[in-house]
């Protein structure tokens, strides 16, 4: 019984039977018992060799086992992992087109690596809100956004005043229309006389050093992962029209700790960044296969060097391997070096955007 709960609270954020793929060592325990060991390289770190059932995995990751998250994944693995051994058995992976769709989304959203680059995210992007609140950008983000929304506001406010006043001002405008213009006025003229970018900068950073964006981000996954257990699993969109499975030497192939990677225009990154529009997905499914979703039947444009180094890149604190060898042990500073999600400058460009939307809005108009 206590195995068992064991069992349960570890949690594998990269599936076991994608792990075993790429064993070092496969120890025989008992008939009904087989151990996979495998090679764990982290940035900083002696490479070393754990049994896969310690591999990925962290207490209750996907919430308590009540909300379905964890058995769902079983379930689903015992079919991906019998896909996995017919296509590497000789099955043409388009005759696999569901389980496979299935397979690479579900490993895009699942992982570590996945939670770890959205709170990065989401921390970053306040951080950089903050940095570029400066007083003409703000001012004209809420004097617009004012201009915008002012009738809803000026509603809600009155809404929220005693119930004699708030009937009094409702009447007095429903007979001076005009009223509601010398407001939004006056508004505007309190915009243009207060210092409200300093407010707005001391309440950004204010979220970023009080906030446990650990804690907001590890909750917010779980709940996208419950929804999405409940629902078709894979969205309508992701269709790629091919599926290639590249053979490599055996050993040769490395396993980042996202599982699976994007690329558009020849750039690796993670698939959220780039949503529908990517070129091709790689999904290494063992020491000497990667499974490569197409947008055609045109050749994967990347080879085994450039496989390995994406995995690497890509990967957040660890990549995986059947062979401890210094070809892989000089990979490892690589790790966390990719561009997962926003580049630093396509942050500051989305930021820039969101401070400048309603005011280039406005002057278009």
């Amino acid at each position: 019984m206590s195995q068992q709960l064991n069992i349960t609270k570890n949690q594998h954020t990269i599936p076991r039977m994608l792990l075993k793929r790429f064993a070092s060592r496969i120890v025989q325990k008992r008939v009904d018992r087989t151990e996979y060991f495998v090679c764990c390289f982290r940035r900083d770190a002696v490479p070393f060799e754990s049994n896969i059932r310690n591999c990925s995995a962290e207490t209750y990751f996907y919430g308590k086992p009540a909300n379905g998250v964890e058995g769902a994944f079983g379930t689903i693995e015992s079919r991906h992992s019998t896909t996995l051994d017919s296509i590497l058995g000789g099955t043409d992976p388009n005759a696999c087109t569901f389980d496979l769709r299935e397979l690479v989304w579900t490993l895009a959203v699942r992982t570590d690596n996945f939670r770890r680059n959205v709170r990065d995210l989401l921390v970053n992007g306040v951080g950089e809100m903050a940095q570029q609140a400066e007083g003409e950008s703000v001012e004209n983000f809420a004097s617009s956004y004012t201009n915008d929304e002012f009738d809803s506001l000026l509603d809600q406010a009155i809404e929220s005043l005693p119930a004699v006043p708030a009937r009094a001002l409702r009447v007095s405008m429903k007979w001076r229309p005009d009223l509601r213009d010398k407001f939004r006025h006056i508004a505007n003229l309190i915009f243009e006389a207060s210092d409200i970018a300093r407010p707005f900068q001391t309440m950004l950073k204010e979220i970023v050093a009080q906030i446990d964006f650990d804690k907001l981000t590890d909750e917010a996954h779980i709940q996208s992962l419950e929804k999405l257990i409940l629902s078709e699993c894979v969205p309508a969109t992701f269709r790629p029209e091919h599926w290639e499975l590249i053979r490599f030497p055996s050993k040769s192939v490395i396993l980042g700790d996202g599982a699976c990677f994007a690329i558009r225009n020849a750039r690796p990154g993670h698939l959220m960044k780039f949503g529908e529009d990517w070129d091709e997905i790689y999904l290494p499914i063992a020491h000497d296969a990667v499974l490569v979703a197409c947008r055609s039947k045109q050749l994967p444009r990347y080879d085994l060097e450039q496989i390995n180094r994406s995995s690497v890149a890509l990967s957040y604190t660890q990549f995986f391997a059947a062979k401890k060898e210094s070809r892989y042990e000089s990979l490892m500073p690589l790790i966390r070096t990719g561009e997962a999600t926003l580049s630093p400058e396509e942050l500051s460009d989305t930021v820039h955007g969101i401070w400048t939307r309603n005011t280039q809005s406005d002057e278009s108009a």
